[in-house]
């Protein structure tokens, strides 16, 4: 298997050779694109094309060894990864550049004019969001059973009471409302907060301990199942939210301790889950540290190729695959991602079947899984399709663009990880829009303007 690969003993054939230069060219060209035309980077298509460079390209040019072997056609794989960013990049180079540096200089002018406008009943708003959905949540769920509960005082169980805090969400309605309020609500109003800390609104006690307050409160909220997402996207989005402010520069020690502040919390609760104690950290961080970067950096691909493979050797699993659409056509609906991970799972983490595995994947990878290299040309024009999202910056108040940009560059992340329809739908990116919409136009039309949106 792949955890055996070393990269030391990677013959130079033709296959290795093309993946690493491709990868290469498409690096120089999107770190040249942030030198020249950084505005460019408002747009969701080349956010996400910078991802798969990272999470997809990168891989399939450092294990590139392994798969011209494992894969039964791996020429394919490399025509999927790299056509589709270079591809792309092409094509969103070309598109909507106009209004992208138009929406780049709004919010330049924010920055430089000093325009530190806020719309604090939208915090009031979305905090009330996370009260209600943390309250029911607690009303189905009891803080005992929860995942967060367990991390903190029995870790050796959290595990278990995650899946059991998930299980007993029963309310499908219940299930929506806490995935829309992680994904969509909570980054919203943690960016509406950080922004407001950092154009000085925030500057007096009550309002200080308040914002403190709510923070700590979205935290809690986004990790009752005693998930590590949650609060990694916090931090994630936080982190965005001060990128804009800067101009989107980064310095590289600045990525450095950015990297660290991000992980650490991710590694605490790693240790914490598997019942290690804080004083083990310095010994462990580490080893800890190898491993979430493993799961963040490669394991995204190596479980894409899955899809590729299980297609290349049994075909394609057809129309079954979209489970919305399989009963139109009197097909049976296929769990896919299950599918796949009882397969392939078992052989990664060389482990007996427990239950399910549900190995999900980004779009690119399963659709090949679901049509074949059909998927190419489909998911080029999902990559265009999310640049709609421009013409919807454009629209927003100036107190929502850069807590709202940030936001879905943390969504779009989760193209890399999910499906097309599902980060849509699910993941926050369209809710994200919807919401920042709705609270530019209370702004505008809203009776407490006069009374809440203060300027500088």
């Amino acid at each position: 298997m792949v955890q055996d690969f070393n990269i030391l003993d990677t013959r130079l054939t033709f296959f290795v050779v093309t993946n690493f230069l491709l990868t290469v060219i498409s690096t120089y060209c999107l770190i040249r694109l942030f030198q020249v035309r950084r505005y460019l980077f408002i747009k969701p298509s080349i956010i996400l094309l910078s991802y798969t460079n990272i999470f997809f390209q990168w891989p399939a040019a450092v294990f590139s060894g392994y798969y011209e072997h494992w894969l039964p056609n791996p020429y394919t794989m490399m025509l999927l990864v790299h056509g589709y960013v270079l591809v792309g990049l092409a094509g969103s180079i070309l598109t909507l550049g106009t209004e992208a540096e138009k929406i780049w200089n709004r919010t330049r002018l924010e920055i430089k004019s000093g325009n530190t406008n806020i719309y604090f009943p939208g915090i009031i708003i979305m905090t009330l969001i996370v009260v209600v959905v943390f309250v029911f949540y607690l009303s189905y769920v009891p803080m005992t059973s929860t995942g967060l509960y367990a991390i903190l005082f029995d870790p050796l169980s959290s595990g278990m009471a995650r899946e059991e805090s998930l299980k007993l969400l029963e309310n499908g309605g219940m299930k929506y409302a806490f995935s829309i309020m992680t994904s969509s609500v909570a980054p919203l109003l943690i960016s509406f907060i950080i922004k407001s800390f950092l154009d000085n609104r925030i500057n007096t006690f009550i309002s200080y301990v308040s914002a403190i307050f709510v923070i700590l409160l979205t935290s809690i909220a986004v990790s009752l199942i005693g998930s590590r997402s949650g609060l990694f996207n916090i931090i994630v989005v936080s982190c965005f939210v001060i990128l804009w402010k800067r101009g989107f520069t980064i310095h590289p020690v600045f990525l450095a301790l950015l990297a660290f502040f991000v992980l650490s919390p991710v590694v605490i609760i790693s240790l914490l889950r598997e019942g290690k104690s804080l004083v083990d950290l310095a010994g462990l961080y580490i080893t800890y540290m190898g491993l979430i970067l493993d799961r963040i950096f490669f394991i995204p691909f190596h479980v894409g190729c899955w899809f590729i493979h299980y297609a290349q050797e049994n075909g394609p699993f057809g129309i079954g695959a979209f489970q919305k659409f399989a009963s139109m056509f009197r097909v049976e609906p296929l769990d896919v991602p299950n599918i796949i991970g009882l397969i392939y799972g078992p052989q990664y983490y060389n482990s007996p079947v427990i239950g399910s595995i549900s190995a999900t994947s980004g779009y690119l990878f399963s659709l090949y899984g679901y049509i074949g290299i059909m998927s190419l040309p489909i998911s080029l024009l999902g990559l265009c399709v999310i640049d709609i999202t421009v013409y919807i910056y454009n629209k927003l108040e100036l107190f929502a663009l850069i807590p709202c940009l940030a936001s879905i560059n943390l969504s779009t992340l989760m193209f890399v990880q999910s499906d097309y329809t599902v980060v849509i739908l699910t993941h926050g990116f369209a809710m994200i829009l919807f919401l920042s919409l709705a609270l530019s136009y209370l702004a505008k039309v809203g009776s407490f303007d006069s009374l809440w949106r203060s300027n500088a």
